[in-house]
């Protein structure tokens, strides 16, 4: 009796190409990342333009209060009763028309919303509270 064995297809070599395009693209994403860190240490002396006009910050209006009552608008000083009329004058200068507001710790509440109250009849529209954040050494 006769054998008859099939021969099985060669299988054809080949080169995988998966892995040379991860390579590929992890020497893509360096080279894009570490290039763009090198604009900020070229070393150059810019010309300087003397008529032409900076763009300046808003300004902004804080109201500071003490715990002795005293009110200040930014940092001149601003009695409770004085203090509407002078917003009206300096609120149309603020776009968001925004009062930021800075309360010391032990002043009374009622006075702060006094404040807000009379910050709100002057044209305020927004209130922003302002505080100091405490971080914890470890």
């Amino acid at each position: 009796m006769a054998v008859d064995f099939e021969n099985p297809k060669a299988t054809e070599g080949g080169v995988e190409l998966t892995p040379l395009i991860d390579v590929i693209f992890q020497l893509l994403v360096f080279f894009m990342l570490s290039s763009s860190f090198l604009y900020p240490s070229l070393d150059l002396v810019l010309p300087q333009l003397a008529d032409v006009e900076t763009e300046t910050t808003p300004p902004m209006l804080v109201i500071n209060f003490d715990a002795e009552g005293n009110s200040f608008l930014n940092s001149e000083p601003v009695p409770l009763e004085r203090l509407e009329a002078v917003l009206r004058e300096r609120l149309p200068e603020v776009d968001d028309r925004a009062v930021f507001l800075r309360a010391d710790t032990h002043s009374q509440y009622g006075a702060i919303l006094e404040i807000m109250r009379t910050a709100s009849a002057a044209g305020a529209l927004q209130f922003h509270f302002l505080y100091e954040e405490v971080v914890e050494d470890p």
